[in-house]
């Protein structure tokens, strides 16, 4: 219900592994990484959690050609209380819907920072 993406692109001469680590480092902004060596993202992104909804971020890091690209998927997903509550106490109790939107807000800005800091750092003009 909650949810968004962020990508982002750039050239560099080292190698998917060297990539893969200076993702990992910069990532952890957002929980405990873990990139698989084909280029798939998983976070644990239990820093984000809440009450009423369950915060999950996915990528993937690909490479054509020296051009790298990464891009994390994330949302926060009000779980069966949140909803029970929002039906139960309409229309105050759907106010509990914006814990989850803050949250994916939060995801959003970290994820930001952390992608132009890996930019930064690998980004070859």
């Amino acid at each position: 219900m909650f949810s968004g993406n962020v990508s982002m692109s750039f050239k560099s001469s080292k190698s998917m592994e060297e990539v893969i680590k200076v993702v990992e480092e910069q990532l952890e902004v957002l929980g405990m990484p873990m990139v698989s060596s084909s280029g798939g993202i998983t976070i644990n992104g239990s820093r984000f959690n809440g009450f009423g909804y369950t915060p999950s971020i996915e990528g993937r890091i690909s490479n054509r050609e020296g051009k790298f690209s990464v891009t994390l998927d994330f949302q926060a997903k009000p779980d069966i209380i949140a909803w029970a509550i929002g039906i139960c106490f309409f229309p105050i109790g759907f106010a509990l819907f914006i814990l989850p939107n803050n949250a994916k807000s939060e995801i959003q800005r970290k994820s930001d920072q952390a992608l132009a800091e890996i930019k930064a750092i690998l980004d070859e003009k």
